[in-house]
């Protein structure tokens, strides 16, 4: 007679001539018990059962997206972000700082990648901390930062839903001067974006939300795509993700990760951010490590012809049609009325992996932070540029993140520059 489990079924037979099952037969028959009882209850109570828990799991999740949900927070470290699997939504984001923050405050939300995030710091010594010290009990800063991230991903989501709500907001996220995202934000972050948009947080007028209609149709023709417009759309009314974030952030979490196999039902509020004693080790590591060295030196010397042609006897030249392009491109990244309030960071490289560069590779890298930062205003940001000399080999961790040093001077020109801007958008002098 053929094994009626045959996977992970009667596996083996102990000393004792009885056969014992695997898991899987277990689950099998605890199916068939579950289904056999289910068959046996009156419909209609069985029914309303179920329509009732699912309200409930809707109602559950709305209070939680208007629930303050983060403890202590900082940033978003490692346990919080994407990378291992946790997700926020919009609006856990967006009440986060409305249940933190007073309206009389000026908000100021910091955007953008790593950089900014503060890898290379430590919590105590994050650039974002000196950076409300020096702007005063005024202004109130958070740091959205996340890995990976463009301008418009996450934190700026959280800006456009914000900026109605406070009078004072000042978006500050690090950029580059030959880079323009899309309106809608890169591939990796687009379901907190199109959550916001189909929960109406970020509506706006033409000629951003037509543009941002036509990104979503056009997303909507590949199937992964219209998974997750079909997902964002329905979540707008049973608030699933949030309910899920909530209780993985708060209970236990239900999703594996193997950055943190040893745990993985833990809830991430109980991962404390790990503390690095050894940060200038690491920094000396990575000057002696020669591939290292090598791979960001080539890399530093491509990034500086960009937006350059080739020109009489070979010569790179400036391309002045890229950078209008720049420009009109970048008119589309946020709502015209969110622009004047959009402070563009343009940071440089570690000058310690710019050791080969020559005095064409430095006129080119100076031009082109000028011709950006140039197409980034025409189209209504401020700019806060830094000189290549700003910054010395001891000011950053590795190729581009900075230490406690660098941040510092990071915080300081942003500080200034929130500090002396107006209305109109441009270049804040040092």
């Amino acid at each position: 007679m053929s094994d009626p489990f045959p996977f992970g079924g009667a596996l083996d037979t102990g000393s004792d001539g009885r056969k014992w099952r695997g898991p899987l037969s277990y689950l099998v028959l605890a199916a068939g018990t579950i289904r056999k009882d289910v068959s046996s209850l009156p419909a209609r109570p069985l029914l309303s059962g179920v329509v009732l828990g699912f309200l409930l799991c809707c109602a559950a999740g709305r209070i939680a997206s208007k629930s303050v949900m983060f403890e202590h927070f900082t940033r978003f470290y490692a346990p919080i972000q994407a990378s291992r699997n946790f997700y926020p939504t919009a609006s856990e984001l967006v009440s986060y700082v409305k249940g933190t923050v007073p309206r009389d405050k000026y908000l100021v939300l910091v955007g953008g990648a790593s950089y900014f995030r503060g890898l290379g710091q430590n919590p105590d010594e994050l650039w974002t901390l000196e950076l409300q010290r020096l702007l005063g009990d005024d202004y109130a800063v958070v740091n959205y930062a996340n890995d990976r991230a463009g301008i418009i991903d996450f934190a700026g989501v959280a800006f456009e839903a914000l900026s109605s709500e406070y009078p004072r907001i000042a978006y500050v996220a690090n950029a580059s001067p030959v880079v323009v995202d899309s309106p809608v934000g890169s591939e990796a972050y687009l379901s907190i974006f199109w959550d916001g948009y189909y929960k109406g947080m970020n509506r706006f007028p033409a000629p951003w939300a037509d543009r941002v209609a036509d990104l979503g149709r056009e997303e909507r023709k590949d199937p992964a795509g219209l998974e997750l417009h079909l997902g964002k759309w329905s979540d707008q009314f049973t608030y699933a993700c949030d309910l899920w974030t909530y209780v993985g952030y708060k209970y236990f979490f239900t999703v594996w990760t193997d950055a943190m196999f040893d745990s993985i039902i833990r809830a991430r509020r109980r991962y404390p951010e790990v503390v690095h004693p050894n940060l200038r080790q690491e920094q000396a590591a990575f000057r002696a490590n020669a591939d290292y060295s090598k791979r960001y030196e080539a890399g530093n010397k491509d990034y500086s012809t960009k937006g350059f042609v080739s020109g009489k006897e070979g010569r790179l030249e400036i391309d002045p049609p890229a950078f209008d392009r720049i420009s009109e491109l970048s008119t589309m990244m946020f709502p015209e009325e969110l622009k004047s309030k959009c402070f563009l960071v343009f940071i440089r490289a570690n000058p310690y992996f710019m050791k080969g560069f020559d005095s064409d590779d430095w006129r080119r890298e100076e031009d082109m932070f000028s011709r950006g930062g140039a197409a980034f205003e025409k189209a209504g940001y401020h700019v806060i540029q830094f000189r290549s000399s700003d910054f010395t080999p001891d000011d950053f961790y590795d190729a581009g993140h900075f230490m406690a040093s660098g941040g510092r001077k990071v915080a300081e020109a942003v500080a200034h520059a929130l500090k002396a801007s107006k209305t109109e958008p441009g270049v804040v002098p040092k």
